[in-house]
């Protein structure tokens, strides 16, 4: 099994998060943080099944990104019987795609062209950037009504910094650390849609 290109992001993603549960505090924070991390999973899963998405293709493409936030905000809109969480969580969604093209390399569509500014190519500045988003996110929270003694407590915000340093420095030293399902064997490789300008 391969590793994909880039780290995973981890922190600045629920940064965002928290910052969204300041304002709608009526949608659980586990839903909010779940939804903004949602394109990641589907790489880990699509990775777990041996399912080659060359750059993103089936979890953060935009048909895959539209999918998603059409079935997740609708799947929470008949659970919570409100259209406003269904909206915050595909919001989540559309804002994780947003960062994803910021921090790294994303095909647009099957067989369209791969783009991003691919910030993860100077981990330093991605560190930054992502620390900012969630002491930001995670500050926003705490001084909100919306506020738990576990989402506000330091120790969370310091465990997030961490774990993102962690993922930033072995990128750097070793490689990229987010697994696919894409594999060099000859069956694999003609399962993988054709690069673009091949």
């Amino acid at each position: 099994m391969h590793r994909a290109r880039a780290p995973d992001v981890i922190a600045g993603h629920l940064g965002v998060a928290m910052a969204a549960r300041a304002r709608w505090s009526r949608v659980p924070l586990l839903v909010i943080a779940v939804a903004a991390i949602f394109p990641d999973i589907i790489d880990f899963v699509t990775a777990a099944l041996r399912v080659c998405g060359p750059n993103g293709l089936y979890s953060h493409s935009l048909p895959s990104i539209a999918i998603q936030a059409v079935v997740l905000g609708g799947a929470v809109t008949a659970w919570r019987r409100s259209p406003s969480a269904g909206a915050v969580v595909a919001a989540m969604i559309l804002l994780h795609l947003a960062a994803d093209y910021i921090t790294g390399l994303k095909l647009l569509w099957p067989g369209g062209p791969v783009v991003g500014l691919n910030l993860y190519s100077h981990p330093v500045g991605d560190f930054i950037l992502e620390a900012v988003v969630t002491f930001g996110g995670w500050r926003i929270l705490r001084t909100s009504t919306a506020r738990d003694r576990w989402s506000s407590a330091p120790m969370l915000l310091v465990i997030l910094l961490a774990t993102q340093a962690a993922l930033d420095i072995a990128s750097f030293a070793v490689g990229p650390v987010k697994p696919n399902g894409c594999s060099t064997s000859p069956l694999a490789r003609s399962s993988v849609p054709p690069s673009p300008g091949r």
